[in-house]
């Protein structure tokens, strides 16, 4: 006869590891700092490369007015200040991306533990049924 909390459970289970568990599973196979420096990298390049093209295409956009109006010692500013924005905003997208890729990992880790005492806790219902 079938036990309809096992089969419940059963299905609960089973749903989590085809919706979001594999990707827990791939997510928690990773230490937390390997995965966590990883993803940060990944996340800086791609700031990086945003960020040179949003300041190449406002080059492009004002070169006129850049080429008129811009002296030496303005083009040593200009280039200065692109230089501390690029800097503050890998600095902020950095340690965005930190806490974001910190918490991602946690809480695939945390959904992975429960879904490993939602195992155990269907062993022992088969092993209560055999008894």
């Amino acid at each position: 006869m079938l036990n309809e909390k096992r089969v419940k459970h059963m299905v609960k289970l089973a749903s989590y590891e085809t919706n979001n568990g594999t990707e827990d599973m791939k997510i928690s196979s990773y230490f937390r700092g390997d995965y966590i420096s990883f993803n940060v990298l990944c996340s800086l390049i791609w700031a990086t490369i945003g960020f040179v093209t949003i300041v190449g295409l406002l080059g492009i956009a004002y070169m006129d007015l850049i080429l008129e109006e811009l002296t030496i010692q303005g083009a040593i500013y200009l280039i200065l200040a692109f230089i501390v924005l690029y800097i503050l905003l890998m600095i902020v997208y950095g340690v965005i991306a930190y806490c974001f890729y910190k918490k991602k990992h946690l809480s695939a880790r945390n959904k992975i533990k429960k879904f490993g005492r939602g195992l155990e806790a269907l062993e022992k219902m088969y092993e209560k049924e055999k008894e």
